[in-house]
């Protein structure tokens, strides 16, 4: 088990990740794949 520090245990219920962490997780992905589609459309792949 992973020790949550106090002001994380509010991302956390019950050991699993809450839907707010999960989105913020979604967002940064959809963020790369973003990137890596302009890089693809500009040649760089």
């Amino acid at each position: 088990m992973v020790d949550i520090p106090e002001k994380n245990k509010a991302d956390y219920t019950d050991g699993n990740v809450s839907r707010k962490t999960v989105s913020q997780l979604l967002f940064k992905v959809k963020g790369m794949c973003g990137l890596i589609e302009k890089e693809v459309k500009d040649g760089k792949f």
